[in-house]
């Protein structure tokens, strides 16, 4: 076939000899993983011929016109039709497998994403013959590549942030935990010290801003009136705080998370640079330790709390959506 001249040349007739015995190899192999190459038996020869194309080019008599021929001649040798476009290659990777990829589906390395080799049955990937992307068992184009790649750093992302909302909730826990430990005795001791400082006003003018700072906060997460700064006022607010010793931990570890726009009253006493110094009371600095990594976390927390649900929603979503670019799909989150 091809121009005159052209048919004849032993450059020509050799690159369509390789091509047609590497086609009829690969429409009759029946290795479900592997390159092209690998079919090719008796001998081990190339399937990407654009290097011989180009050399071609260059040959006295062959030239552009019997190179775009190339296609057609190869086509007829092995059998087929011109406009055949048949899948030559059925659930194969079409491109070239590194290190890395070959050892995850080997199974001598955990797999990075879920190996899948298997097309959907009559699916537009196996129509067309394109095979799966190496590592990922996804049919397609670049398209579909890189929608997977997008869905792929999505689920990341959200992972990341769920796992930050996760090690948020496990503080609070803890910092719950450390305030069932402390005893009635321990805060009636606070509140002791509290109405002993305030009711003095010589003592008053001692009382640390930390533990004022901590009082008012207190108060503010428990929806207790602070009227004022003066010794009377904190007193007032002090006592309805802490009226019931015996309960008042429960009550906070029982509190429910405010509004992210709520929690901002309390970043200004978080973050200030009081220092709180250590007093002969060893129940007061056990309440205010306690009590100041509870707020600590329970702030924290609480700014993110209303993002914990759509992110554990959207992070479900991406994940079946996943599963649907990978032949796995189930049943769509509801």
């Amino acid at each position: 076939e091809g121009t005159e001249g052209a048919g004849c040349s032993p450059e020509y007739q050799g690159v369509v000899g390789l091509a047609a015995q590497s086609m009829n190899e690969a429409l009759s192999c029946r290795q479900v993983c592997g390159h092209p190459k690998r079919c090719q038996k008796p001998w081990l020869v190339r399937t990407h011929f654009g290097d011989m194309v180009q050399h071609l080019r260059k040959v006295k008599g062959v030239g552009d016109d019997a190179v775009r021929r190339l296609p057609a001649d190869v086509m007829k040798v092995v059998g087929l039709e011109e406009d055949d476009d048949s899948a030559v290659l059925f659930k194969k990777p079409r491109e070239y497998w590194g290190l890395l990829e070959m050892a995850e589906y080997g199974g001598l390395v955990p797999p990075r994403l879920p190996l899948d080799l298997k097309f959907p049955r009559g699916g537009a990937g196996e129509a067309a013959g394109a095979g799966n992307l190496p590592g990922t068992g996804l049919a397609g184009g670049g398209a579909t590549h890189a929608r997977y790649e997008e869905v792929a750093n999505e689920i990341m992302k959200l992972r990341l942030q769920k796992s930050q909302h996760e090690e948020l909730r496990a503080q609070l826990h803890r910092a719950e935990g450390q305030l069932r430990r402390l005893s009635p005795h321990t805060v009636f001791q606070l509140r002791s010290y509290l109405e002993q400082h305030l009711k003095d006003a010589g003592l008053a003018s001692q009382l640390q801003e930390a533990i004022v700072g901590l009082l008012q906060c207190l108060c503010a997460v428990c929806r207790v009136d602070v009227q004022g700064n003066s010794p009377e006022a904190l007193l007032s607010s002090a006592r309805k705080l802490l009226r019931d010793p015996h309960s008042f931990t429960s009550k906070l570890c029982n509190m429910p998370t405010v509004t992210s726009e709520e929690a901002q009253g309390l970043a200004p006493f978080l973050v200030s640079g009081q220092q709180y110094k250590r007093v002969r009371e060893k129940e007061v600095n056990e309440c205010y330790e306690a009590f100041h990594s509870w707020l600590s976390s329970f702030y924290l927390f609480s700014s993110i709390a209303d993002q914990v649900a759509p992110a554990s929603e959207a992070l479900e979503r991406q994940e079946w959506l996943m599963r649907r670019l990978t032949g796995q799909a189930d049943d769509p989150p509801r």
